[in-house]
C-alpha cells in the first residue's frame, strides 16, 4: 500500500468554499486565509480547522501535523474548535484529532508520528504496563516514538480484529513464548500501519515494521 497520494487542487477549492457558516466562523475562516492557511469546515458538522503550511508558530514537536503530497501542514491550534488537535490541551489525542478531521475533509495525506515530552512518558508508562503484562515492547533503536506493544494471544478474547505474529527467540534468553502467538496492542502502539482499526493499517507494512524493531532485541517477526 502506498500512503503518498497526490493532492488535487479541485479538492482543496472545494473544500475551502463551505456553505454559509457563523459570522464568528467566518472571521476565523478570514484568519485562517491571511495567514495563508486553508480554512476547512463543514456545513453539516461544527468542527473548523486552520491547515497551515509550514505554520510559523509550530512544528512537529507542539503542533498535529499531517504530509499532503510532501509538504507539511499543521493544524494552527489558535484556530480550530477540536480540542484532540491542541497539543497543549490535556485532551489532545492524535488519533481523535484525525479522526474528527476526516469527517469534515477528504484531503488526502498520510500522518506524521511526531510526539511531545508528555507522550514521551506515556510511552515510558506503556513499556512498563505491556512488559508486567508478559507483553513484548518493541522500539526502534534510536527513535523511541516508534514503539509496539505485542501481547500473547491468550490475552485476547477473539484474535479475528487483531493483527498477530509469530516472535521466534534468537537468543536463548529472550522473552517470547514458544508456540504462542502476539498480537498488537493498539493502544499502546505508535504505528498507524499496525492498527487494524486505523485507515492506514497495513499488514506487510506493520509486519516490517515490527520484524526491524525486534531485530534490536535479537528476535524474528513472521505472520
Amino acid at each position: 500500500m502506498n500512503f503518498k497520494t497526490i493532492l488535487s487542487v479541485s479538492a482543496l477549492a472545494l473544500l475551502s468554499a463551505a456553505a454559509p457558516v457563523s459570522k464568528d466562523v467566518k472571521t476565523l475562516k478570514s484568519e485562517c486565509q491571511a495567514q495563508k492557511g486553508l480554512f476547512i469546515n463543514k456545513s453539516n458538522n461544527s468542527d473548523y480547522v486552520c491547515l497551515q503550511p509550514n505554520f510559523n508558530e509550530a512544528n512537529l514537536d507542539n503542533a498535529a501535523c499531517i504530509n499532503v503530497s510532501e509538504q507539511i501542514f499543521c493544524i494552527n491550534p489558535k484556530i480550530t474548535n477540536i480540542e484532540e488537535c491542541d497539543r497543549s490541551s490535556d485532551d489532545y489525542v492524535y488519533e481523535a484529532c484525525l479522526d474528527r478531521f476526516n469527517k469534515i475533509s477528504s484531503i488526502a495525506y498520510y500522518p506524521i508520528l511526531s510526539f511531545s515530552k508528555k507522550d514521551e512518558a506515556k510511552f515510558a508508562e506503556n513499556k512498563k504496563k505491556c512488559v508486567n503484562n508478559l507483553g513484548i515492547y518493541l522500539e526502534w533503536d534510536d527513535d523511541k516514538k516508534l514503539n509496539a506493544c505485542l501481547y500473547p494471544e491468550f490475552n485476547f478474547k477473539s484474535l479475528d480484529d487483531e493483527h498477530c505474529v509469530t516472535v521466534t527467540k534468537i537468543k536463548e534468553n529472550n522473552i517470547p513464548l514458544h508456540g504462542i502467538k502476539y498480537c498488537v496492542v493498539e493502544d499502546m502502539t505508535s504505528i498507524p500501519a499496525c492498527k487494524k482499526s486505523h485507515e492506514h493499517y497495513n499488514t506487510n507494512g506493520c509486519s516490517r515494521f515490527l520484524d526491524a524493531m525486534a531485530s534490536f532485541q535479537a528476535m524474528d517477526i513472521s505472520v
